[in-house]
């Protein structure tokens, strides 16, 4: 299976195509809601990924190509999550140690000797939403300038895929709080983030 793995990521690897974009956001409209809930209560997500499979691997390339990305960038860069632990061990970011639950997927340090600490995002389509954990939250008010979410759309697809990183939107302006700010709309309470390019 790990054979297997490492040829289904090697067709991801090293892509020359797309570069780390770096944007900013703004709020959106976003629709009502009846019930309070999106997606009709299931609880199911609709990002594009069929099923929970589909959506481990659409993480892991994510991640797996914005780890590849920061290493041209950076001589320092360690792949932390629980998907560095599954990677082929013949990947450079193959981690043993990664774990789940740190609230961010990859740390750095830049030319200035500073630590960030990178959240990657993946979907298969090219929606401007993501989803949030409280964790993830934490730990960017934690980490405030040095934390950032790298945004990976149409992850699956090599020549579409856009890598944007979006800065730590959670550092908000005076006045502004997680619910009404000018650089995402926050939906009901799965910290669904939408947002659109200025």
């Amino acid at each position: 299976e790990e054979e297997d793995l490492e040829v289904f990521l090697n067709a991801f690897s090293n892509q020359i195509g797309s570069e780390i974009e770096e944007v900013s956001t703004n709020e959106v409209d976003a629709p009502a809601f009846s019930g309070g809930n999106s997606g009709g209560g299931s609880g199911k997500r609709f990002d594009g990924a069929a099923n929970d499979h589909n959506k481990k691997l659409i993480g892991m390339v994510a991640e797996m190509v914005v780890y590849e990305k920061l290493k041209i960038l950076h001589d320092t860069v360690n792949w932390v999550s629980k998907f560095a632990s599954k990677v082929h061990k013949t990947h450079p970011g193959y981690n043993p140690e990664g774990q789940d639950g740190l609230g961010y997927d990859i740390e750095y340090f830049d030319n200035y000797g500073n630590k960030f600490f990178v959240e990657v995002k993946g979907k298969a389509d090219n929606i401007d939403s993501f989803e949030i954990s409280k964790n993830e939250l934490d730990r960017a008010h934690a980490e405030k300038d040095f934390y950032k979410i790298i945004f990976v759309t149409q992850t699956m697809n090599n020549s579409h895929r856009r890598i944007r990183d979006l800065g730590n939107l959670f550092l908000l302006d005076a006045g502004e709080d997680f619910l009404a700010n000018r650089k995402f709309k926050a939906i009901n309470r799965n910290f669904e983030i939408r947002f659109q390019e200025q």
